[in-house]
């Protein structure tokens, strides 16, 4: 789990991040957007699809609101 106060000792709350590995990969992130033990739940907010080689992401997918996701297909460049 990682906590984030963005503004400091200001009015504003503090979020929490909550990860489930697999393997030693991050599979989902989980974000509670008004911090622990506050009023709602962690909500699914990134899934990632991992290869079989060592860091070999194919797919993250902002999963948000219930319409359609946002997926990112990291590009991997070779300079020779």
């Amino acid at each position: 789990m990682r906590a984030l106060d963005a503004d400091g000792a200001g009015t504003g709350g503090s979020a929490s991040e909550h990860y489930v590995w697999d393997d030693e990969k991050v599979a989902l992130d989980f974000v509670d957007a008004d911090g622990a033990g506050e009023v709602s739940s962690p909500e699914l907010a990134t899934r990632y699809l991992w290869g079989q080689a060592v860091d070999q992401l194919f797919a993250q997918e902002a999963v948000d609101d219930g319409g359609p996701e946002d997926v990112s297909y990291p590009v991997i460049v070779s300079v020779l």
